[in-house]
C-alpha cells in the first residue's frame, strides 16, 4: 500500500511484496533495474529506462527549439507581408476614367513598388 507524502506515492519494504530477482545494470549509466523488464519484442535485450528519458529529454528540448524557430520564421513572413502590402496602394475608381489613364497609373505605382524592393 502505498501513501501520499508531498504529492508523492511512497510505500516501504514492509508494506510492499518482496521478490527475489535478478537485476541488471546499465553500462552506460549504471541504472539498475530488473531483468524481468527486456523488451517484450526482442528476448534478451533491455531498453534502460534512465537513458531513454535522457534520450526523450533531449528529443524534446530539440523539437521545442524548431518550434521556437518555425514560429520565428512564421512571425517574420507575415510582417514581411504586412511590408509588403503597405507598400501597394489600391486603384480605386478605374471604371470612372479611361483605359489609358488608369494603365498609366498603374505602370507608375509599379515603378514606385519596384523601386522600394530594389532598395
Amino acid at each position: 500500500m502505498t501513501i501520499q507524502v508531498n504529492g508523492e506515492s511512497i510505500f516501504t519494504k514492509e508494506t510492499a511484496n518482496v521478490k527475489m530477482a535478478e537485476v541488471i545494470e546499465c553500462p552506460d549509466c549504471a541504472f539498475e533495474f530488473g531483468v524481468i523488464h527486456e523488451q517484450s519484442d526482442r528476448k534478451g535485450l533491455y531498453t534502460c529506462p534512465n537513458c531513454e528519458a535522457a534520450n526523450y529529454e533531449a528529443l524534446y528540448l530539440q523539437q521545442q527549439k524548431e518550434i521556437r524557430e518555425a514560429a520565428d520564421l512564421h512571425l517574420k513572413a507575415i510582417l514581411e507581408l504586412q511590408r509588403i502590402q503597405s507598400l501597394v496602394s489600391k486603384v480605386d475608381d478605374s471604371v470612372h476614367r479611361p483605359i489609358g489613364v488608369a494603365l498609366v497609373e498603374l505602370e507608375e505605382k509599379f515603378q514606385k513598388i519596384h523601386d522600394e524592393w530594389s532598395k
